[in-house]
């Protein structure tokens, strides 16, 4: 089985590739010591399927990618009354192979490489927009780069789907609200106040205006500000602002 947010595909840096097959080995080892037998491993759901997926690694391999079984027991799948297969890694695949233009829904990850940051921007932007990215690192600089150039799944569209109603939805260190403004408008921008730096609304729900309880300064559901207090003691700061688009039935940020 898979879930409709299961990775499409890893982007590597390149030189990583043996440390990420040693990690997957262990993890894989870890949560399943056996795979043909264990009752906590699933199977596949029909011959169908089982040689479709066999089909994308055949593909893969005979056009040059490298395929990696993750067998922790060294168990022999040739022969067997389910429809089982060990998680496997493709490593490198074209983007021509069926692996990297169909849907998988099986235990195959492709794994594929890249030089600088700006690449593997690059290419989640210049492919079929994925409803989330995942990212898997320490460095600030990488994440404010990474995100905002990025499309993400935020909500489902009858979660705003009344005006004056919010959603918050947080990425890797920060947090958007995503609004329908009351002339029924979708708007999204940081939920913060720029002021103190403190965090303006959480959940879901309805409301006409955000109040940050600081000092209470308020902004509207388009992220403008509508109110400050002692106004002559503050310059003016507002809300930044994220795109946002339909892409029914969800909501996304970027």
């Amino acid at each position: 089985g898979q879930i409709c947010l299961a990775p499409d595909y890893v982007l590597l840096p390149k030189g990583s590739e043996a440390e990420f097959v040693a990690a997957a080995s262990s993890a894989v080892a870890t949560m399943f010591p056996t795979l043909k037998d264990n009752p906590d491993y699933t199977s596949i759901i029909n011959q169908r399927h089982y040689d479709r997926l066999q089909g994308y690694l055949d593909d893969a391999r005979a056009k040059g990618a490298e395929i990696v079984v993750l067998n922790p027991a060294n168990e022999d799948f040739s022969q067997q009354a389910t429809f089982r297969m060990p998680p496997t890694l493709v490593l490198n695949p074209g983007d021509d192979t069926r692996i990297m233009q169909e849907e998988i829904f099986g235990p195959l990850l492709p794994v594929r490489t890249y030089g600088a940051l700006d690449e593997a921007i690059g290419y989640v932007n210049d492919h079929p927009r994925p409803l989330a990215l995942y990212f898997f690192g320490e460095d600030r600089e990488e994440e404010r780069q990474v995100w905002p150039r990025v499309w993400q799944i935020a909500c489902r569209e009858e979660e705003i789907a009344d005006p004056n109603s919010y959603f918050t939805y947080d990425v890797m260190r920060e947090s958007v609200i995503i609004t329908r403004t009351a002339k029924g408008e979708l708007k999204a921008f940081h939920n913060v106040c720029p002021h103190r730096g403190r965090r303006l609304a959480d959940g879901c729900g309805k409301t006409p205006l955000f109040r940050c309880g600081f000092h209470g300064w308020q902004f509207n559901l388009d992220g403008s500000l509508n109110k400050v207090l002692d106004r002559e003691d503050w310059n003016d700061r507002e809300k930044v602002n994220r795109a946002v688009e339909e892409y029914r039935p969800f909501s996304r940020i970027s």
